[in-house]
């Protein structure tokens, strides 16, 4: 994908793990901002240089079920299994930066693992930020940050809540490249149930991006086609927008394409 100023890129890779959303009945408030932190796991050897192209990915980890319909009915070891196959995709596909969704920190319905610190590790990406949006009651998930290069200055936004939806928000952090301005990358998750919650959702990044003056890059999970919140989005923040008629299969429970 090559570099532009400011950049949307939908669901890319979601089809390697895609599952229907689950909804949790109940809603479990979080701070709206906060700082979360970069985590650098030295036993991954540091990037050097990154090449004239920036390869950038967007997956819905999907706590960690695979094409299963809910996590909390699979052994530990099955949802291991599928955040290694993931880690492995992630890995062959060398990406210098990852925007992750519906990402676990130790939560009792998928096994009380560090969704991310399994992924990461596997795919063999350095630094990670997790943006708990959800954070009590034995349960912590949200968005997230990979990459091979530094991460810094990072920022955990989660949305005003939308009943009967789960919190939802975005994780946003500067991604240093060798050879490249400094970057913000973002990994954002609207909500699934309504287009008045997203479009709600979509005015709070505005609120938060707009005024930021570096290149900017959005990744994530719209839940919504090119019509919907993706082109809200690309012309509010005045985003070029990643091949957005492209005929691609992101979620294939929906056999089509789901930004």
């Amino acid at each position: 994908m090559s570099f532009r100023s400011r950049l949307l890129a939908g669901g890319v890779v979601i089809a390697a793990l895609g599952s229907a959303a689950v909804a949790v009945p109940l809603v479990l408030r979080a701070p709206t901002r906060r700082t979360p932190e970069v985590r650098e796991d030295e036993e991954i050897p540091a990037a050097t240089e990154a090449g004239e192209t920036l390869r950038l990915v967007s997956l819905n980890l999907a706590h960690g079920r695979g094409t299963g319909r809910f996590q909390l009915f699979q052994e530990p070891e099955q949802l291991l299994g599928h955040l290694t196959v993931a880690g492995k995709l992630l890995a062959d596909l060398a990406p210098d930066a990852v925007a992750l969704q519906e990402v676990d920190g130790p939560s009792w319905w998928s096994g009380r693992r560090d969704h991310l610190a399994v992924l990461t590790r596997e795919a063999g990406l350095r630094y990670a930020v997790h943006g708990a949006h959800v954070d009590g009651m034995g349960l912590q998930y949200g968005t997230a940050l990979g990459a091979r290069h530094p991460l810094v200055q990072p920022l955990a936004h989660t949305f005003a809540p939308s009943p009967p939806s789960p919190p939802k928000g975005f994780t946003l952090a500067v991604l240093r490249a060798p050879g490249w301005p400094e970057i913000d990358v973002v990994s954002v998750h609207l909500d699934f149930f309504s287009p008045a919650a997203r479009t709600s959702q979509l005015d709070e990044i505005v609120a938060v991006l707009a005024e930021r003056t570096r290149p900017l890059i959005i990744l994530g999970d719209l839940n919504g086609g090119w019509q919907g919140p993706a082109r809200l989005l690309a012309e509010a923040l005045d985003l070029h927008a990643w091949e957005p008629e492209a005929e691609v299969v992101t979620f294939p429970r929906l056999g089509g394409r789901l930004d």
